[in-house]
């Protein structure tokens, strides 16, 4: 159980007008991609937008989950063990991707989707029921898969490098 589903309506009313807004602003750009009224830099403002508001304040908590997780096992020493975790998985996650590419990019897909849809939708659930976890991973499905449907050309160009395909090459 998340510690935000048991907390009330602060956090889910301040979610909810924040996923309202980007839905509605996803929409206006999907629809405005429909029409060919976009420019590139239009999409890259766009991402900057969405990066900027949502993804460094999402990525700088990690260590705050850090703590919830490693404090109470390693109460003195928590921050070390979770640097030294949290590197060492770079690390790994770095050697097989050098090795495996595209089992490392599937794997990589399968997670992102999960954590995504984890992140969001956590503050809802009271208690575990059998569609929590397929939920949470179609929420995410949704966020990962979105560069592939609006651009799909630019996506498959972008996988093709982190395959390390011929293109990165030149």
């Amino acid at each position: 159980m998340s510690k935000f589903s048991t907390q009330n309506s602060p956090y889910k009313k301040i979610y909810m007008i924040q996923l309202f807004f980007y839905l509605f602003l996803s929409a206006c750009f999907i629809g405005l991609h429909h029409q060919n009224f976009l420019i590139e830099q239009q999409y890259l403002f766009f991402c900057f937008f969405i990066i900027a508001t949502v993804g460094i304040s999402h990525g700088s908590l990690d260590n705050h989950k850090g703590e919830l997780i490693f404090k109470k096992y390693f109460p003195r020493y928590w921050s070390f063990v979770f640097y030294v975790t949290y590197l060492l998985t770079s690390a790994f996650v770095l050697l097989v991707w050098i090795y495996s590419p595209l089992i490392s990019l599937c794997i990589f897909f399968l997670v992102a989707s999960f954590h995504f849809g984890y992140e969001d939708l956590e503050m809802f659930f009271s208690q575990n029921f059998i569609l929590e976890t397929p939920l949470y991973f179609l929420r995410g499905l949704i966020i990962i898969s979105a560069p592939l449907y609006l651009n799909n050309v630019e996506t498959v160009n972008f996988i093709n490098i982190l395959l390390l395909g011929e293109k990165w090459l030149t």
